[in-house]
Parts: structure tokens; C-alpha cells; sequence
């Protein structure tokens, strides 16, 4: 409640509308601390209407925040990671998000990442932590395919839902497919019927370490529940 109250203060201020840095409502502001109160007291409420709500919001982000992170970590450029977070930030604008950062966490998280451990079963930090760790390995293995000289292109995709999948390949300098990653817009792929065509080659998942072979593939398959596949080309 306090580091709502902190923001619904600073947002408060700077609409100048009630309330603003040089002339402050104590009153007004008092109010915004008791809304926040009220806020987080409904949302430790089993079965009120603002918890569900939260509880889907918060799934729903977990699943498309992977996602995200997928595309961070291989699209062209750096892969920067807000104060080096491994792990899913909720943290809301400053005041808040200048809180220090928890590193024992996040160093835990990190080392408990090993290689080869299963992506299911521990939680969206740790599935977080384990595709950071998998994909920032890989591209110090493979430089060649993510420096100034790689290529990056779009994959085919078809299919009904097709709108709903975003895939590219990234090259290394000689045009040879080293990566191939596809998300899922969405954090379900119940009724995702899309295929995309993978290039023609061996490859294997950093995500859940499966591997596969290139062709027209369906994307919910590929993808499974976790919504990203990041296939790194095998030699």
C-alpha cells in the first residue's frame, strides 16, 4: 500500500489537477494513502471481483512477458536487462522502481538456472532466469550470430492465426541459418493453428532443450506451453 500510495502521490502532483509539488493537499493526498489501503486490502481478498481480475492480468503478463524477453534477448541490437534483472520486475515509475535491487535473489535465481534443468514447475521467475541464462550462453558460444555482421530474417508463418506468431532467423556473417525464434502473441496456444516454416536443418530448443527438424511446422507444437521456442542450429 505504501508503494501505491507513492506513485498515485506522484501522479497526483505532476496532473496538477488536485494537488502538485509546490502546493501540496495533505488532505487530498491522505485520500490517495486510504485508497490504496482500501485497493490492496481487496486484492488479499479470496474471490473479490479486483483479485480475479489481478489473477488473470498477472498470469497472462507472466506468459507474454516470456515472450518478450525471447525477442529482447536475440532481436538486432543488446540484449539490456533492466538493473540486470533475471527476474519479472512489477515494480510501478519512480519512486518505486528506484527500490534497491534484491541481487541475492536474482543471483539465486541465476545459479539455479543450470542447463539442462526443466522449464516447468518453478514458478515464472524461474522460467525467466533459465531463458536468460540459456540464451545470453549461447550467444557467447555463437557471436558470429548476433554481432554487427549477422543477417536477420522474417520466417513464413500461415495459417488461421497466424497474425497471432511472430518468428525471424538470425545469420551468421555467410547467411547460414544459427537461430531460429518464434512467440506466441498470446498466453494461450489452445487454439493457435498457425505453422511456420522453419529453415531445412537440425535443431535444438535452449528453452526446453528438445530437438527437431526444419520444415513447415505447427507453431503450437513447436512453442508448447511455455509460448517461445529459440532453436539453435546444431553443427
Amino acid at each position: 500500500a505504501a508503494r501505491l500510495h507513492g506513485y498515485l502521490v506522484k501522479a497526483a502532483r505532476e496532473a496538477e489537477l488536485d494537488t502538485d509539488w509546490t502546493e501540496p493537499d495533505v488532505v487530498y493526498e491522505e485520500g490517495l494513502r486510504e485508497l490504496a489501503v482500501s485497493l490492496v486490502a481487496e486484492l488479499a481478498t479470496d474471490g473479490s471481483a479486483l483479485a480475479s481480475i489481478a489473477g488473470r492480468v498477472e498470469r497472462e503478463g507472466a506468459d507474454l512477458g516470456l515472450a518478450v524477453l525471447a525477442l529482447q534477448l536475440t532481436c538486432p541490437g543488446v540484449p539490456d536487462l533492466y538493473q540486470g534483472a533475471p527476474a519479472e520486475l512489477t515494480s510501478l515509475v519512480d519512486p518505486d522502481n528506484r527500490r534497491p535491487p534484491d541481487w541475492e535473489r536474482w543471483a539465486g535465481l541465476v545459479a539455479g538456472a543450470a542447463e539442462h534443468e526443466p522449464t516447468d514447475g518453478a514458478g515464472a521467475d524461474g522460467a525467466r532466469a533459465r531463458l536468460v541464462r540459456r540464451v545470453l550462453a549461447h550467444r557467447r558460444r555463437q557471436p558470429d550470430a548476433f554481432g554487427g555482421a549477422a543477417g536477420y530474417g522474417v520466417l513464413d508463418t500461415s495459417g488461421r492465426t497466424a497474425d497471432r506468431v511472430l518468428g525471424f532467423v538470425r545469420t551468421d556473417p555467410l547467411g547460414r541459418p544459427a537461430v531460429a525464434v518464434v512467440v506466441a502473441r498470446s498466453s494461450t496456444t489452445q487454439d493457435l493453428d498457425a505453422r511456420v516454416v522453419i529453415p531445412a536443418q537440425r535443431w535444438r530448443d535452449l528453452v526446453t532443450g528438445a530437438a527437431c527438424d526444419g520444415g513447415t511446422l505447427a507453431v503450437a507444437d513447436l512453442v508448447g506451453s511455455v509460448g517461445v521456442a529459440v532453436l539453435a542450429a546444431e553443427s
